[in-house]
């Protein structure tokens, strides 16, 4: 394993992020676009409003309930990253599923939030796993309870802007993609052998993915039968596998590789 970076190494990222939070408070207020509850697949059925919207969500709670069961066969992950935000993504995964499927039987922005809360679950956790794996988890293990905070009162916060009328996107925004440009950053300048990383990278490219099928919601719904929406669900739940993997291809102490 790679000695943890000294903390003056730290500054470009210090640097690199207090530029985003500065260019993002600089951004007049983003309120949240209500047509974006006007999905492409509105059928229902057996009874179910948006049923495929609703359904694909699935995916995330099988997703988080099979990895979940996995961590007892990894015990170097564990012991590079730490047990909480490990189970904290599963968690994640497991509630955005409840929740999303929630929010797709009647899209608004009251039903949004119980969406977006469990998805800053995963998206910090996650975070504040590559900081472990990279930086050290003596370092950055007290990262997580922070880094969890400030994902929830992001949608706190914006839910609360958008009831006084003043909706206000930002924070959320910083918190989901904040992340997204500096785990590559963070893979490529502190390299850990210990795993594998490119599976963390199919990670990033399954997120992305995922967000363009979101934006061709009708277009995939008119060329396949599914919408971009509900693809998105599929391929975002991907997470876990690739997740798993990267897990597995964790060193423990003597050597060999994990699975």
């Amino acid at each position: 394993m790679t000695a943890p970076p000294a903390p003056g190494v730290l500054v470009p990222i210090v640097v690199l992020s207090l530029l985003i939070i500065l260019l993002f408070a600089l951004t007049p207020n983003i309120p949240q676009d209500l047509g974006y509850h006007d999905f492409a697949d509105k059928r229902t059925l057996l009874g179910i409003p948006n049923m495929v919207d609703v359904v694909s969500n699935l995916a995330f709670i099988v997703m988080g309930i099979w990895l979940w069961r996995q961590l007892g066969q990894l015990p170097a992950a564990i012991t590079m990253i730490g047990r909480a935000p490990l189970a904290l993504f599963c968690l994640g995964l497991i509630l955005t599923g409840l929740g999303s499927g929630y929010y797709h039987l009647a899209p608004d922005n009251d039903s949004l939030v119980w969406d977006r809360l469990p998805m800053t679950i995963a998206f910090m956790s996650f975070f504040s796993m590559i900081l472990n794996l990279h930086l050290g988890k003596d370092r950055c293990q007290h990262w997580l309870w922070p880094l969890l905070a400030c994902g929830l009162l992001s949608v706190v916060y914006w839910a609360y802007s958008e009831a006084i009328g003043a909706g206000d996107l930002r924070p959320y925004g910083l918190v989901q993609f904040l992340p997204i440009l500096l785990i590559p950053l963070i893979i490529w300048r502190w390299p850990q052998p210990a795993y594998r990383a490119r599976y963390i990278v199919l990670i990033l490219g399954s997120y992305l993915v995922a967000k363009l099928l979101e934006y061709l919601d009708a277009q995939m719904l008119a060329l396949i039968g599914i919408s971009g929406h509900s693809l998105k669900h599929l391929i975002a739940s991907l997470a876990g596998v690739w997740l798993l993997y990267a897990l597995r291809s964790v060193r423990p102490p003597d050597g060999r590789r994990q699975g």
